[in-house]
């Protein structure tokens, strides 16, 4: 399975189209976060359909600059991985967002849960799990910010007992790359808005990542 990674669009579609013939190639393309800069529904939109020229599976979290609004627009899209499951070629795909609530995604009859709970729940027991999340996890090469651990100890700890095949993250900024926690591969593919992603080749038995930027 080919995907594409990206991070931190900002609302900025310059790299978009630079890209595009790598966009058309993948199974699917993954969002973690920070599609607008604070652009709401209308800004989610305009870079989630810039993206839909080249591939239609996009899925994505929201950001701490996107906030509610964005996460309703990418759920009435069928696209949103906050607190939901989507499997595509035998991989399971979920995450969240660190600050947005999950209380609307709770099926009638299921036990209230914060939001690690129920995505842990909803992916638990899948033979392969692609976690993505807007904030990475605490004390990893991922969350690392000058030299401060900008993390969240949720998402470690999610991480740690799910056991993801590959968990992406983004926020920081400066914190491009990758790490391992356990048996799960880390990643930040860094800012699309500073021309960063990432490129993923997963198999059922290795899991290849390549950090790519547009003008290197």
């Amino acid at each position: 399975m080919n995907m594409l990674a990206l991070s931190d669009i900002h609302s900025d579609l310059r790299y978009i189209q630079t890209i595009g013939k790598e966009l058309v190639t993948a199974d699917v393309v993954l969002v973690a976060g920070d599609i607008t800069n604070f652009g709401g529904a209308a800004g989610a939109s305009e870079v989630i359909e810039e993206l839909r020229i080249y591939n239609r599976h996009v899925l994505a979290v929201p950001g701490n600059c996107d906030g509610v609004e964005v996460n309703h627009f990418l759920a009435a899209e069928g696209i949103s991985l906050h607190c939901r499951r989507i499997d595509m070629n035998g991989v399971a795909f979920g995450g969240l967002c660190h600050w947005l609530d999950c209380k609307k995604e709770l099926q009638q009859g299921e036990p209230a849960r914060d939001g690690y709970g129920l995505i842990e729940s909803r992916l638990k027991g899948a033979d392969q799990i692609v976690l993505v999340t807007h904030q990475p996890a605490y004390r990893t090469k991922m969350d690392n910010k000058h030299g401060h651990h900008a993390g969240s100890r949720e998402t470690r700890a999610l991480i740690e007992r799910l056991e993801p095949v590959l968990a992406i993250s983004g926020h920081i900024h400066e914190a491009i790359g990758t790490d391992q926690l356990g048996k799960t591969i880390l990643l930040n593919p860094g800012p699309l808005c500073r021309g960063c992603y990432a490129r993923i080749t997963l198999s059922d038995d290795s899991l290849q990542v390549e950090l790519c930027h547009v003008n290197r």
